[in-house]
């Protein structure tokens, strides 16, 4: 069945988890048919889809449609049960990271705000990084971006794209809980002149076989964004005014600005054949 004859938020979340999780193309087309929409490749071929909102003041929302189930044709059995998606399968995941996301974007897709769906997220970050540096305008011209791509339940992160006031915003507006930086994802590239957070989505155990969705968390998230995302300001970032948050080095012994550096340099010495996959940190697989 066509996704325009699907009616009812779980519904259509379920249409994403069942969206094969060892490709894009299903996902991006589904996008591409959207008024305005374009799509767009990286320099490296990583393929993109862009949305513009029509609110004067409007916001960026992003989720990337790529899983790390991406290596074989895995034989997808999405079950649910006391209100929990998790696989039938028990070698793989049910790609929730980040189809959950991408399912929120299609719901929000009628807010007059402007949508992003990328790739490559899961292979460092390869859409956002070339788009920060192609598509700067078309990136930073939003109040602020929303990325719905965090694991667990009422919880954010700013990562070190985030003011001291625009963290305080975001808890005031959703009520979630800010969770100290560590880690990256697309938001880390994509903010260069305004502020990001990444809203937690309602999955766990990503990256696992063990991976779930609680149905409720997620639509907590959901009906969450639709209120952040109305009459919204701008919240300009400041690299050079970064809080201590933003300054404290992550879980991993290293800040976000430190990755982006390291991604490049592993990624030219990967060009070069100079490594491959198995001396790649723990992190970047």
């Amino acid at each position: 069945m066509k996704i325009k004859n699907i009616h009812g938020k779980k519904r259509i979340l379920k249409y994403f988890l069942n969206r094969d999780i060892t490709g894009t193309e299903e996902i991006l087309n589904i996008f591409e048919k959207l008024e305005g929409a374009k799509r767009g490749w990286s320099s490296k071929g990583y393929p993109y889809i862009f949305v513009p909102g029509k609110n004067e003041n409007k916001v960026l929302l992003t989720a990337h449609c790529d899983t790390v189930w991406n290596d074989e044709n895995y034989d997808q059995k999405l079950r649910y049960k006391s209100g929990v998606f998790y696989s039938g399968n028990p070698k793989i995941g049910i790609g929730a990271d980040d189809r959950a996301g991408v399912a929120m974007l299609y719901l929000l897709r009628k807010s007059g705000n402007s949508l992003l769906v990328t790739t490559g997220e899961e292979d460092g970050m390869m859409c956002s990084r070339f788009l920060t540096k192609e598509e700067y305008d078309m990136i930073n011209d939003h109040n602020f971006i929303v990325q719905l791509d965090k694991c667990g339940n009422k919880e954010f992160k700013c990562y070190s794209v985030g003011s001291e006031e625009f963290i305080n915003y975001i808890k005031e507006k959703t009520g979630f809980k800010y969770i100290e930086p560590s880690s990256f994802t697309d938001i880390v590239s994509l903010c260069k002149t305004i502020c990001g957070v990444n809203l937690s989505v309602g999955y766990y155990n990503e990256h696992t076989k063990n991976e779930m969705l609680v149905y409720d968390e997620w639509l907590t998230t959901l009906k969450t964004t639709q209120k952040l995302i109305q009459d919204s300001k701008k919240f300009e970032l400041d690299r050079t005014k970064n809080t201590q948050q933003q300054q404290e080095d992550d879980k991993f012994g290293y800040n976000d600005y430190d990755i982006l550096k390291w991604i490049d340099m592993f990624n030219q010495m990967q060009e070069n054949g100079e490594i491959d996959d198995d001396d790649l940190p723990e992190i970047f697989l």
